[in-house]
């Protein structure tokens, strides 16, 4: 799935998402050992999330722990229930990259 830093206009214009979906998937910076516990500002302690993911990994009080959320991640991409756009994505990446195969019906 596709992320963006800057140029949401570019985004939207080549990938064919409406604005509201792009905001989704903006790139953010998410810390796996959040700084509220001591985690710095290393490369090996941060990975790039799209805007949805980062918020979602940090609804509950305590986020959960890196190999946790791995799990819980894989488990709601199985169940197509990732990504509130996980469908109208999977169809438009089929239609950019043609050797894609939808996995949301």
């Amino acid at each position: 799935m596709p992320i963006w830093v800057d140029g949401l206009d570019q985004f939207v214009s080549k990938y064919g998402f409406t604005e509201r979906e792009a905001r989704t998937l903006k790139c953010t910076a998410e810390h796996l050992i959040p700084e509220s516990e001591g985690g710095r500002d290393v490369p090996d302690n941060i990975v790039a999330a799209c805007w949805t993911c980062n918020m979602r990994r940090h609804r509950v009080g305590k986020p959960k722990t890196p190999d946790d959320y791995l799990r819980y991640v894989r488990h709601r991409i199985a169940q197509g229930k990732w990504h509130p756009y996980a469908a109208t994505l999977d169809i438009k990446a089929a239609v950019i990259y043609p050797d894609h195969q939808p996995k949301y019906p």
